[in-house]
């Protein structure tokens, strides 16, 4: 893999566009195709055409799951669609998502809206944009009323297109020129992504806060894991044909001044797919894995003291917790003792353990089966058994947006 720098600079959720619009050309007015829409989600049909709405307002909304201020916008669609339930059709798109990250998306946001799936660009080139969102209006007679974003399309807008009236919207039109795309300012964005092969130099992982995140020479599989909530290296499966991918060291640098962690970290994995060679995905799948249950003879945990300090830590030691449940961190901390660089070691919790407790668990390197007898002294023991669980897998496509 070449050494490279790949940077991101976003003033408005700007999109890849290789599209040539003069300022001067309007489709306002103009009439379209017999456009088809598919595949689509999160809706009663697979597949349709505009033809099917026949009689309705049609409303395409531009989006992708990276652009925060487009998700933003969907309860203002779901209220017209409500308002105007007979008589619009709102259909959301998105040129740059497949069917699995729509289905993330929907398992976390839930939306009334559908979502086309135009991964192909049909409908993009038909419309063309750079920015995001971009909300096309069109007519009952297959006619664009109106090309704007979701915030100007009021009820005022709808009815008065429903009564043949004129709609005093200014049409929004992307400049595609060069000599805008020279001076977009970085200084003015407000999402930076920057990827560089490690030059050397202290190795850090600083957590996003304030509006930054900071990661210096660490693995691509570090970044996707803490992209995707991944523990550290014990969910992961490389499906490489070059082994050589797996020790190359990168640094990157998120500049996120409005946005939440959990809305940065879908576009950290977003742009890390879309940068390298080695992509993620996430995938449930069933493995060998270590279960943790409760044995036959009386739990002997001690129980925390509710104003004591919470703590959770990892060392060559062992591991301690004090005032802290047995819940998924405290398994990934157990995970740790069983760590090797050639093998995997998943553990699963099926206690069924509630509450706080104070639980010191010794490891001996030289004696790795005696954390059997450390467990049992608590009346905890680990099985070995099947479980199926999401795995992190890391695999390699060809070049995709890629610097020399």
């Amino acid at each position: 893999m070449k050494n490279y720098i790949y940077i991101i600079a976003i003033l408005c959720c700007i999109t890849h566009m290789n599209y040539a619009q003069s300022e001067s050309e309007s489709l306002i007015n103009k009439k379209v195709p017999d456009l088809t829409f598919g595949p689509i989600m999160n809706y009663t049909e697979q597949n349709t055409k505009l033809s099917d709405y026949a009689g309705k307002i049609v409303i395409l909304d531009f989006w992708a799951t990276w652009c925060v201020g487009c998700i933003k916008k969907f309860p203002h669609l779901e209220a017209l669609k409500e308002k105007f339930s007979e008589n619009i059709e709102i259909l959301t798109v998105t040129s740059f998502d497949g069917e699995e990250r729509i289905e993330r998306f929907l398992s976390k946001k839930k939306t009334k809206l559908p979502i086309v799936l135009d991964t192909a660009f049909v409908l993009k080139k038909q419309f063309p944009h750079r920015v995001l969102s971009h909300t096309v209006i069109i007519g009952a007679n297959r006619v664009i009323r109106a090309i704007t974003t979701p915030e100007n399309i009021t009820e005022e807008v709808i009815q008065n297109i429903l009564d043949g009236k004129e709609v005093n919207l200014k049409e929004k039109k992307d400049d595609f020129s060069q000599k805008e795309k020279d001076h977009l300012s970085p200084e003015d964005a407000i999402f930076q992504f920057t990827l560089t092969a490690f030059k050397g130099g202290s190795r850090t992982l600083e957590p996003f806060k304030k509006g930054r995140l900071v990661i210096k020479g660490r693995l691509l599989q570090t970044m996707y894991e803490y992209a995707n909530g991944f523990p550290y290296h014990t969910r992961t499966i490389f499906e490489l044909n070059n082994e050589e991918y797996k020790n190359h060291q990168y640094s990157l640098k998120i500049v996120a001044p409005d946005m939440t962690s959990s809305e940065v970290l879908p576009l950290m994995n977003y742009f890390l797919n879309s940068a390298v060679s080695v992509k993620a995905r996430v995938e449930k799948r069933k493995i060998p894995v270590k279960v943790l249950q409760r044995t036959t003879e009386p739990l002997r945990l001690k129980k925390a003291d509710p104003k004591s300090k919470k703590e959770l830590s990892f060392s060559g030691e062992g591991v301690h917790m004090q005032n802290g449940p047995i819940d998924e961190q405290f398994m990934r901390f157990l995970e740790y003792l069983f760590a090797k660089p050639d093998k995997m070691t998943v553990l699963v919790n099926e206690t069924g353990i509630s509450g706080n407790y104070d639980i010191d668990i010794p490891w001996y390197h030289e004696d790795s089966e005696n954390i059997h007898k450390e467990l049992k002294k608590l009346g905890l023991k680990l099985v070995d058994a099947e479980r199926e669980i999401d795995l992190l897998i890391l695999y390699e496509e060809r070049d995709t947006l890629r610097a020399n």
